[in-house]
């Protein structure tokens, strides 16, 4: 068996339980940080659903952490003590400003109520007990009333929906600690630097959008979890996000939880498993495209030869999902700004005003590739808003200030670039702007690709019946009454088809399709769950119930699951043995700060960083000899990671390791060498695939501390001379 596959069942029960402790009490500390607390500080919606509520408030204190921990962070100032003050300071702003009440008199108010309450207690606490057992028991009767077998079967199929896309979506974060992807290590190494209130650092990454790492510090300063544990159930909370604001999309505009819950099913069970695949169709990539004609419209075919050679990508969406990428958080917002606007021409209030400046300062703020999509879709929602009369002079002069407050604040990062430069590249979000500033990447793409090559997509009966039902849908909400709101919400689905399908038609790539898949996603969720809206209409609500716990069952038992493909063992170790990150987490929660140094490959440099010191294999081997008397690395233990059995993985640019093996074996002679000579050298850890070699250097920190104390010695002993020479 191959060991890029293998899972080493000595140490992955240990990294799940591990994984698992962790990602209770992230989501316990996100309940509190991204719920309670906005809830308790900022204004809230009067008359609102609470899925609503809970998503309002998201998008409250995402946006307030982007802008003020960035702001504090720059200025090298951020704390715990400062930031919960600034939020003190917020909540007084709102009750001044916004309830026109004075915060002091009630804060007076709070202190003489509760007094009068104490007192109360004290004076007649057996009243005081009788008043609180009879009003639990009025709660618990409520309860109990509200208990059916109808809302226990109801409440199962919710948990039941929401248990098995979480073990579907969250399989890989639980199971491993070492990085996905090599995106990751640029993020845990600026949250490093975060920690030391260094928002950009030359050796870090440059000029780059700061908005995942700035969240993902805010999260680490109140949880304290392990960057290395963090970064892999992290992921989680995205998921969480995407299906709360596709469960709130469907729920506000079907008004109906079912249609709302069937849309996440199929999302998180369908379009999230290898069936993606027909659904998003394959990329054909040629310089010479065939061109069919319908009509006075003409559109790319793929040749018979090209059909045998489509580039298929179902698992990348899954994946960056999976492993929380930048792109991938601004893509939530893309369809939230895209929804906000729709509520915000339909009842031009601040409420959704102030909704959708704040979703699209996050769409630039995590990723400005989202920026693209939306453009379309806003354009096109826009376009349906003129045409019902819903833009006046008033709301078009709003909306313009909000979208250029919004771009400014959301782009701020783009500062940094003055002082870095332009970033190497843009990547598949955004490959026009590679082109447009001829960015390394571009020039590379060139040599590799070819200039004039041609991507789009070949279109599949999937495809064509996906058009067919919008077709229908349009033609449905031509005679509905809220004609506007319908139209608008097919203008989603329609943006993102033109967007997807237009290079198909000759249109320019915009972005990559390995991203674009992300909002087909989206769009076909949209589609198909309007369309299951109709069934909902026609059935009772317990046929329907029934019908969901059938797709359910079905899902669970027949759809492919990426937990079982041999891709998702393939990310488990796809940069290195998972064991050695875990081994990381281990020794800097038995060591001190910086009392310890790791030897093992760069991939280890960001785990380590802001722990103990990292040394790379090759400079290891080359400096430090096993025949010397002492180790001369100046921490009080030496870790020496040894593969049993060389990972595959050749590592990135600079960092291609081109005989891997080779090195390894002199690694291990170096150990065996520095063993026959040395008796402070022990195995600390091992697992089937790695052991961690422990060398004692307390000798070695002695000699130096002896070295210096003789040396301070000697330096008192010239100085003593040189003032008796003096005199």
């Amino acid at each position: 068996m191959n060991p890029i596959y293998f899972v080493d069942e000595t140490i992955i029960h240990k990294i799940i339980f591990q994984n698992s402790f962790s990602l209770i009490k992230l989501l316990l500390v996100t309940y509190i940080l991204f719920y309670y607390l906005p809830k308790k500080i900022f204004p809230q919606p009067k008359t609102a659903f609470q899925i609503e509520i809970i998503v309002i408030n998201m998008v409250y204190m995402i946006s307030y952490i982007e802008i003020f921990v960035t702001l504090f962070v720059f200025l090298r100032v951020f704390s715990i003590p400062i930031f919960l003050i600034l939020l003190v300071a917020t909540k007084f702003f709102f009750i001044k400003f916004y309830d026109k009440k004075d915060p002091f008199e009630i804060l007076a108010n709070i202190k003489t109520s509760f007094m009068i309450q104490i007192l109360d207690i004290l004076d007649n606490p057996k009243l005081f007990y009788k008043k609180f057992i009879e009003s639990s028991k009025n709660k618990i009767l409520s309860f109990q009333k509200k208990i059916t077998f109808y809302n226990v079967l109801r409440f199962i199929f919710y948990l039941g929906v929401i248990s098995y896309i979480f073990v579907e979506t969250m399989t890989r974060g639980l199971e491993s600690v070492s990085y996905s992807i090599a995106d990751t290590a640029q993020f845990v190494d600026w949250v490093t630097h975060l920690q030391q209130n260094i928002l950009y650092d030359k050796n870090q990454a440059g000029a780059d959008m700061y908005g995942i790492s700035i969240l993902i510090f805010y999260i680490y300063t109140f949880t304290n979890i392990d960057v290395i544990i963090l970064f892999s159930i992290y992921p989680s909370l995205l998921f969480l996000a995407l299906y709360l604001s596709i469960f709130y999309v469907l729920r506000d505009f079907t008004k109906s939880n079912f249609v709302a819950i069937f849309g996440i099913m199929f999302h998180g069970i369908i379009l999230m498993s290898p069936l993606a695949l027909d659904i998003l169709g394959g990329i054909v990539q040629t310089d010479h495209p065939l061109i069919n004609y319908f009509g006075a419209f003409s559109y790319y075919i793929p040749s018979k030869e090209q059909l045998h050679s489509l580039v298929y990508f179902p698992l990348e969406s899954y994946y960056r999902y999976a492993t929380g990428m930048a792109y991938e958080h601004a893509s939530v917002f893309v369809l939230l700004n895209a929804y906000f606007l729709i509520k915000l021409l339909q009842y031009k209030t601040n409420k959704y005003l102030i909704l959708y400046t704040l979703t699209l300062l996050l769409v630039f703020t995590f990723h400005g590739g989202g920026a693209i999509p939306l453009a379309v879709i806003s354009i096109l929602i826009a376009l349906n808003g003129a045409l019902f009369l819903k833009i006046d002079k008033s709301l078009f002069k709003k909306g313009v200030l909000a979208v250029l407050l919004a771009t400014i604040i959301g782009n701020l990062w783009m500062f940094s670039m003055l002082k870095y430069g332009i970033p190497e590249d843009f990547g598949a979000a955004a490959p026009f702007l590679d082109k447009l500033l001829s960015t390394k990447q571009y020039t590379q793409s060139i040599v590799k690709m070819g200039l004039f090559d041609t991507a789009f997509i070949a279109i599949n009966k999937v495809h064509y019946f996906l058009m067919a039902l919008f077709v229908f849908n349009l033609i449905l909400f031509l005679f509905k009454k809220e004609k506007f709101v319908n139209l608008s919400f097919l203008m989603i689905i329609l943006g993102i088809f033109i967007i997807y399908f237009g290079p198909t038609f000759g249109f320019p790539n915009v972005a990559s399709f390995l991203r674009l898949g992300e909002y087909f996603f989206f769009a076909v969720t949209l589609l198909v769950s309007i369309t299951f809206y109709y069934i909902y209409k026609i059935l009772p609500k317990v046929l329907i119930l029934s019908l969901l716990y059938f797709l359910l069952i079905f899902s669970i038992l027949a759809v492919p699951k990426w937990i079982n493909n041999t891709a998702i063992q393939v990310l488990i170790n796809k940069t290195e043995w998972t064991s050695i990150p875990e081994f990381i987490v281990k020794i800097n929660q038995t060591n001190l700060k910086y009392s310890w140094s790791f030897v093992s490959y760069v991939q280890d440099y960001t785990k380590v960083k802001n722990k103990g010191y990292h040394i790379n294999v090759d400079d290891f081997l080359l400096q430090y000899s096993p025949l010397d008397k002492y180790l001369k690395i100046a921490t009080q233990k030496v870790f020496i990671a040894v593969e049993g059995f060389t990972n595959p993985y050749k590592g990135l640019n600079e960092w291609y390791y081109r005989w891997r093996y080779r090195i390894q074996s002199n690694l291990k002679a170096w150990i065996l060498t520095y063993a026959m000579n040395h008796n402070n050298i022990k195995i600390a850890y091992r697992s089937k695939l790695v052991t961690i070699y422990e060398i004692d250097n307390q000798e070695y920190i002695d000699y130096l501390a002896d070295k210096r104390k003789k040396e301070e010695r000697e330096k008192k002993k010239k100085k003593e001379k040189d003032e008796f020479r003096g005199k």
